[in-house]
C-alpha cells in the first residue's frame, strides 16, 4: 500500500494533471451555461408536474387541456382582432397561415404577442404528446413490425447479409416495445423531444465528459506505467526486491486514480448542468417516456440510467487503462504508447468504413470500447442504427473486452517478465 499511495502522490501532485482537470471543467462549464436558453420553456413541464404529476392520466390530461385553453382564448382575441377568425389550436393556426400564405408575424406584432405563441405551442406540443402517447407508440410498433429488406435498401443502401442482420435485430425490439406499451412506461411527462434535452446531456455534455476523462486516464496512466523507462531508472529499480511486480503495483494505481479522475469529472461536470436544468420531479420517470422518443433497451428510470451511462464510461476507462499496460509492457516509452494507443482509436472508430454495406462486418465493428464511448451517447442502452440494433450492444462489447485486455495484459506482463531491459 505505501507504493501505491507513493505513485498515487506522483498522479495527484501534478500540476499539469489538475491544471487539465481545471480546464475541462471550466471548458464543459462554458459549454453547458451557452445552452441555458433552453431553460425558459422548462418552467411550463415543471410547473405542471409539480402541481398535478408526471403520470398521463385523464387526471393531468384534463389540467393540460383547461391550460391549453385559457392561452388559446389569448391567441384567439389576437387573431380575432387582427383577421377575424378563431382557431382550436397554434397547429389549425399554422396550417390556414400556411395555405393562405400569412406571415404570422403579421397578425402577432409586438413581443409580448409573439411569447405568448410561442408558451402557447409549447404548451399544445406537451398536450397533445400527451393525449396521443398510446397512438404514437403504437406507430412506432406498427414500423418495427412492418420493417422489411426493402426498407434498409431503399433508406439506408443497405444490402446482402447486412440488411438481413439488423432486420433480425430490429424485430427484436418488438417484444421490449410491446411490454413498454403494456406496462405504461411511456405514460410520464418529461421535456418534449425536439427540445434536444437528451441529446444535450446525453450526446454533448456526456461527450465532452468523455473526451476529457479518456485524456487524463491516457496520459496519466502512459505516464506512471513507463516512468522507470521516460527516466532511465529502470535498471536500478526493477533489481530491487520488488522488482518488476511494481507494474502491478503501478495498474492498481491507475485504477484508484481512474476512479477519482471519473468521479471529480462527472460529478463536477453534472453538478454544472443540474445546478442550470432543473430536472425535480423527473428523476423517477421511464426513459421509455414517449417525450423521449427512443425505445431503451431496458426498463430504467432517468435516475438509474444516467448512473448506467456513467458507469459504462468509468468501466469503458478501466478498459484503455488495462490496454495502456499491455502496450508500455511491449513499447516501454509513454510517448510511443500515446500515439500507439491513438492508432488504434483511430482504427476502432473508423473500422466500419472499411466494409461494404452488404457485409456482416459492419455490424460487428462496432462492439469495440472506442466505438461504445464514442459514438452518439445519446443512443446509449437505447434502439439504434447498425450496431446499435443489437439490444445487448453495451453489455456484450464490455465483458467480451474485459476478456481480451485481461488475457493481453496478463501476456504482455508474463512476457515482460522474462525479457531483457
Amino acid at each position: 500500500m505505501d507504493i501505491i499511495k507513493f505513485e498515487l502522490k506522483k498522479i495527484f501532485t501534478s500540476p499539469i494533471v489538475w491544471g487539465l482537470i481545471a480546464a475541462i471543467i471550466i471548458f464543459n462549464g462554458f459549454l453547458i451555461s451557452a445552452q441555458s436558453y433552453r431553460r425558459e420553456n422548462h418552467d411550463i413541464l415543471l410547473s405542471m408536474v409539480e402541481l398535478h404529476g408526471s403520470e398521463i392520466n385523464e387526471e393531468s390530461l384534463y389540467h393540460w387541456r383547461q391550460k391549453h385553453a385559457s392561452w388559446m382564448d389569448q391567441i384567439n382575441e389576437i387573431t380575432e382582432q387582427m383577421i377575424g377568425e378563431i382557431f382550436d389550436s397554434v397547429y389549425h393556426l399554422g396550417e390556414v397561415a400556411f395555405v393562405r400564405e400569412l406571415d404570422l408575424r403579421s397578425i402577432f406584432t409586438t413581443r409580448e404577442e409573439w411569447r405568448i405563441l410561442e408558451t402557447t405551442e409549447m404548451i399544445e406540443r406537451y398536450y397533445f404528446t400527451a393525449r396521443d402517447a398510446d397512438d404514437i407508440l403504437n406507430n412506432q410498433l406498427m414500423g418495427l413490425i412492418q420493417l422489411d429488406l426493402e426498407s434498409f435498401e431503399y433508406v439506408l443502401e443497405i444490402t446482402g447479409a447486412l440488411a438481413y442482420t439488423l432486420l433480425n435485430q430490429h424485430q427484436n425490439y418488438q417484444p421490449r416495445l410491446e411490454n413498454l406499451i403494456a406496462s405504461g412506461e411511456h405514460q410520464y411527462f418529461f421535456f418534449i423531444g425536439s427540445d434536444r434535452m437528451h441529446e444535450l446531456l446525453f450526446n454533448e455534455v456526456f461527450g465532452a465528459i468523455t473526451i476529457g476523462i479518456t485524456v487524463l486516464v491516457i496520459l496519466v496512466t502512459s505516464f506512471l506505467l513507463s516512468y522507470e523507462f521516460d527516466n532511465k531508472t529502470h535498471l536500478l529499480l526493477y533489481a530491487t526486491k520488488c522488482g518488476r511486480g511494481l507494474q502491478i503495483k503501478k495498474l492498481i494505481s491507475v485504477f484508484f486514480a481512474t476512479t477519482a479522475i471519473v468521479l471529480v469529472m462527472t460529478s463536477l461536470t453534472l453538478g454544472i448542468y443540474f445546478s442550470i436544468f432543473d430536472y425535480s420531479g423527473l428523476w423517477h420517470i421511464s426513459m421509455g417516456s414517449v417525450f423521449i422518443g427512443h425505445i431503451p433497451s431496458y426498463s430504467l428510470t432517468f435516475l438509474q440510467y444516467l448512473l448506467a451511462v456513467v458507469g459504462m464510461i468509468y468501466v469503458g476507462q478501466l478498459l484503455f487503462a488495462l490496454l495502456i499496460f499491455a502496450l508500455s509492457k511491449l513499447i516501454r516509452s509513454s510517448y510511443l504508447t500515446i500515439l500507439a494507443f491513438f492508432i488504434l482509436f483511430i482504427i476502432g472508430l473508423s473500422i466500419y468504413s472499411w466494409f461494404p454495406l452488404h457485409s456482416n462486418f459492419v455490424f460487428y465493428s462496432g462492439f469495440n470500447p472506442f466505438y461504445l464511448l464514442f459514438r452518439y451517447l445519446g443512443n446509449a442502452f437505447m434502439r439504434g442504427p447498425i450496431s446499435e440494433s443489437h439490444r445487448h450492444l453495451e453489455l456484450i462489447t464490455i465483458g467480451i473486452w474485459t476478456v481480451i485486455l485481461l488475457i493481453s495484459a496478463k501476456w504482455s506482463y508474463s512476457r515482460f517478465k522474462v525479457s531483457n531491459l
